[in-house]
């Protein structure tokens, strides 16, 4: 309903016939007004909200999912199916890891998250390695937190995964290279050391022979040939 003064009120009615005349026609009805506005107000400020985090969670490129206790997921993103290879997030609900990933994944991840159910750790920017039925592996940096109802009962997980495969493989490179650089320099030294004993041997022959010779008599010309 709007109001004189231009603004809008929610109004939650309820009425039925209570007086009718002689031919079934009403002519008196009863009811109430009640007003609902601070309430309707309220659902449509969640709605927003939930609209929010809904594009929010669909729009990040980042894995995002919900658990119950048991590990199965009960909400996912479109990364995820993305990342599972499935046309719809129905796809993927019911499933666990253990559907997708090699149990040297899947029971580490389940393990990790019955701990946080029973509030024995925390996984903060945790890197896991992620291996696959076809010996692939992948690389995420997760955030796992526990899954609260309306009273403050755990009821599952959820949590959030960057995948950092590249990184980590560049990583690899380079520690690749630098052990390559660190051989080099190692082979390089010892090459230097092998070549300076090599030529400091026979040379020491050289020069102490040569100075024996110049402590023999010798003609001008043979004592400037040997210095």
């Amino acid at each position: 309903m709007r109001t004189k003064d231009g603004g809008w009120r929610w109004i939650q009615a309820r009425g039925k016939v209570v007086e009718r005349a002689g031919d079934g026609s009403p002519i008196r009805v009863a009811g109430t007004h009640l007003d609902v506005t601070e309430r309707k107000q309220v659902e449509q400020a969640l709605t927003r909200l939930h609209y929010m985090l809904d594009n929010l969670i669909e729009s990040v490129p980042d894995h995002v999912y919900f658990k119950d206790r048991a590990g199965r997921f009960i909400q996912v993103n479109r990364a995820m199916v993305k990342l599972f290879g499935a046309s719809d997030p129905a796809d993927l609900i019911g499933k666990s890891d253990f559907d997708f990933f090699t149990a040297e994944h899947a029971k580490q991840a389940y393990a990790d998250e019955q701990d946080l159910l029973e509030g024995r750790q925390l996984i903060v920017s945790k890197e896991e390695k992620e291996t696959w039925p076809d010996e692939h592996q992948s690389w995420v940096q997760t955030t796992k937190l526990p899954l609260r109802d309306d009273s403050g009962a755990i009821i599952g997980t959820f949590g959030i995964s960057l995948d950092i495969t590249e990184r980590k493989r560049m990583e690899q490179a380079l520690r690749t290279a630098k052990e390559a650089a660190e051989a080099a320099s190692r082979a390089k030294t010892e090459f230097l050391a092998n070549m300076s004993h090599e030529i400091r041997t026979p040379l020491n022959g050289v020069i102490g022979m040569t100075g024996l010779l110049l402590d023999t008599e010798l003609s001008t010309d043979q004592r400037d040939y040997a210095e």
